[in-house]
């Protein structure tokens, strides 16, 4: 159990920090809204914003490995119960993309 365990939790503080980047990055780009939740820690979405009197909501995934694979892999099922695609309530996904040089570009997907 050690050595997943402690992926699980990196994996989580890295998640939740790419979160935090996308919340900031929505603040600046969409004038006007509100936050309501950016540290969601269920399964049906990342972040949840206010927009013009209504919530949208937002999935958040970190893409590492795309430099190498030339792909975005999309999370269906882990460990034989749904996950990710198939769970989310989500309006819009939002891929930060990992680059060699350590830039991040992101790709909202609706």
């Amino acid at each position: 159990m050690g050595r997943n365990h402690n992926h699980f939790y990196e994996n989580l503080e890295f998640a939740q920090e790419g979160e935090r980047e996308v919340a900031a990055l929505l603040q600046r780009k969409l004038r006007g809204i509100e936050i309501i939740d950016s540290n969601n820690n269920g399964s049906s979405h990342d972040i949840e914003i206010m927009l013009e009197g209504r919530k949208v909501l937002f999935e958040v995934k970190e893409v590492v490995r795309a430099s190498d694979t030339g792909n975005i892999v999309v999370e269906c099922e882990s460990r034989g119960k749904p996950s990710g695609i198939q769970t989310t309530k989500a309006d819009f996904w939002l891929f930060r993309i990992h680059n060699e040089d350590g830039s991040v570009d992101t790709l909202m997907v609706q």
